[in-house]
C-alpha cells in the first residue's frame, strides 16, 4: 500500500492505484501520480481542544502532481466542537468564560460580610483577615480550574480509548499547569479587588472592567495592529503566484528546453520517439516552474512565524495571549507548528519527484525494487513538540501579572491594617 496510514482512499482513488502498481512501468507516469500519496501529522488529543489560526490547522496535505502550492495547500478536518457549537472551543471556553466564573465566586468575598453585619464576628474569629479572603479566593477558583482540568483530562486521555495515553499525559499536564497559572491570576485579581475599601458591586465592576481590558480590548487591539503590520498570505495567492510562473514558463518553453539540454548534454533523444522529447520537456518545465515558485513559498512561510514572533512579544500585554500561546503550543496548533508540518511537506515532495527525474533522464523502465522505494512520508518524525521560547515567555507573561497583582494586593493589606 503506497498511501500513508489513517488515510481513506476513494474507490475511484483505488482502483487508479491498483492500475499503477499493476500496470505503470515509466518513471514519467509514476511522477504523475502524486495525487494518491499524502503527508499526515499525527492526532494530537489536545488539538479538537484548540481552534489555533482561525481553526485552519491542517492534519495532512495531499501531493498534487508537480505543483508545490498545490502541495501545501492546506486541508482542515472539521473541528467537532466548532461543528456542534459554532465558533467555541476550550482555549475560549478557559480565556474568556472561566474568567466571568471566577469573578461570580469572588467578587463579595469580603464586602458580603461587611454588608450583612458580619464583619466584626468574622474579624474576631479570623487569625489574619489577609490569609482568610486569600483561601476564600484560592480554594473556590482551584476547585473551579480542578474541575475543568479533571473533565478535561478525562475528555482527552481515558473516554476515547478506556486507558490512559501515554504519549498524551505530558502535553495535558502542562496544559493544566498553565490553565492552573492563569486561574492564578485571577484569583489574585480577585484578592486584590477584596482588599481594596470597595462595595461588593463597586469589586465586581472593577473586576468586570478588568475582564473586560484583559480579556476584550488588549487582544482586539493587538490583533488589528498585527493584521495591518504583519499581513497573513493567503493560499490563494501561492496559487495565482503559481499559475503566473506557469503561464510565464510556457511562453519562454523554447529557452527553457535549450537551457535544459546544455545542463543534461548526456540525453541521447531517439528521433523515433517523439514522445520521450515530450516528456523531457515538460520535466524541464516543471522543474523551472518550482524553483522560481519554491522562492515564493519560503517567503510565504516567512510570515507566518513573523506573525508568531510578533505574538511573542506581545504577550506581557495581557494574560489571556499567554495563555492562548501556550494553549496552541500543548495542542500542536501554533503558526510554529503549522510552518513546520508545510516545510517538511514540501521537502518531502522535493523527494518524491526527484526520485523519479534519473529515471526519466535515463530513459529506463522501473523495476519492481523502484516501485517498492517510492519514498514514503514518516509522520513519526512530526509529532507535535513543544517550542520552549514561547511557552516560557508565556509563564514569564503569567508570573508577572501574578506578581504585580500579589504586591498591590499586600499593600492593600498593609494601609488596611495601619488605619
Amino acid at each position: 500500500m503506497i498511501t500513508s496510514p489513517g488515510i481513506e482512499l476513494t474507490p475511484a482513488e483505488q482502483e487508479r492505484q491498483l492500475q499503477l502498481q499493476m500496470s505503470a512501468r515509466s518513471p514519467d507516469l509514476m511522477r504523475f501520480t502524486g495525487g494518491l500519496w499524502w503527508s499526515l501529522l499525527p492526532a494530537s488529543s489536545l488539538a479538537g481542544h484548540s481552534v489555533g489560526v482561525s481553526g485552519e490547522w491542517p492534519d495532512h496535505y495531499r501531493h498534487a502532481g508537480a505543483s508545490m502550492a498545490q502541495t501545501v495547500a492546506r486541508v482542515s478536518r472539521p473541528n467537532p466542537l466548532l461543528r456542534s457549537v459554532g465558533a467555541f472551543d476550550l482555549t475560549l471556553l478557559v480565556g474568556a468564560i472561566l474568567p466571568l466564573a471566577v469573578i461570580t465566586l469572588t467578587f463579595d468575598v469580603a464586602a458580603a460580610d461587611r454588608e450583612q453585619g458580619r464583619w466584626g464576628l468574622v474579624r474576631a474569629h479570623a487569625s489574619s483577615l489577609p490569609r482568610l479572603i486569600i483561601s476564600r479566593c484560592f480554594v473556590r477558583v482551584g476547585a473551579l480550574a480542578l474541575l475543568v482540568i479533571v473533565l478535561t483530562a478525562s475528555s482527552v486521555l481515558i473516554l476515547p480509548t478506556g486507558q490512559w495515553d501515554a504519549a498524551a499525559v505530558g502535553n495535558v499536564l502542562i496544559w493544566g499547569a498553565w490553565l492552573s497559572a492563569y486561574m492564578a491570576f485571577w484569583a489574585t485579581l480577585a484578592i486584590l479587588s477584596n482588599a481594596l475599601p470597595l462595595s461588593a458591586s463597586g469589586a465586581g465592576l472593577l473586576l468586570l472592567l478588568s475582564w473586560f481590558i484583559t480579556v476584550i480590548a488588549v487582544p482586539t487591539v493587538v490583533e488589528r495592529v498585527i493584521n495591518r503590520s504583519e499581513r497573513m498570505s493567503q493560499q490563494s495567492e501561492l496559487l495565482a503566484f503559481e499559475a503566473d510562473v506557469r503561464r510565464q514558463s510556457e511562453l519562454e518553453a523554447d529557452e527553457v528546453w535549450a537551457e535544459f539540454r546544455e545542463q543534461h548534454p548526456e540525453i541521447q533523444l531517439d528521433q523515433e520517439s517523439p514522445q520521450q522529447e515530450q516528456l523531457l520537456r515538460d520535466m524541464a518545465l516543471s522543474e523551472v516552474i518550482r524553483s522560481r515558485v519554491r522562492t515564493r513559498t519560503e517567503a510565504y512561510f516567512r510570515r507566518f512565524l513573523n506573525r508568531d514572533d510578533v505574538l511573542d512579544r506581545l504577550q506581557l500585554l495581557t494574560p489571556l495571549l499567554a495563555w492562548r500561546t501556550a494553549a496552541d503550543q500543548c495542542a500542536g496548533t501554533s503558526l510554529r507548528h503549522y510552518v513546520e508540518f508545510a516545510q517538511q511537506t514540501a521537502a518531502f515532495h522535493e523527494e518524491f519527484l526527484s526520485c523519479f527525474e534519473p529515471m526519466s533522464l535515463d530513459g529506463r523502465e522501473l523495476s519492481l525494487s523502484d516501485i517498492q522505494n517510492i519514498p514514503q512520508f514518516d509522520a513519526r518524525q512530526l509529532q507535535r513538540r513543544l517550542h520552549l521560547p514561547p511557552l516560557l515567555l508565556s509563564a514569564v507573561s503569567l508570573a508577572t501579572w501574578i506578581a504585580a497583582c500579589g504586591f498591590m494586593a499586600r499593600w492593600c493589606f498593609r494601609r488596611n491594617a495601619n488605619q
